[in-house]
């Protein structure tokens, strides 16, 4: 499964195990765009 599309992550998944890095600069806020994509990927990663 490809996870891509996302604004401020980037997600790899190597061998069953997911990374999720927060690449939203300068101080890699929480914001509303990091808030939609982590639920997005955790509802990817679930299924």
């Amino acid at each position: 499964m490809s996870y891509d599309g996302y604004s401020v992550i980037r997600v790899s998944v190597d061998d069953g195990v997911a990374r999720v890095v927060v690449d939203n600069p300068p101080i890699n806020l929480f914001d509303i765009t990091l808030y939609a994509d982590m639920v997005r990927v955790s509802h990817e990663l679930a299924s």
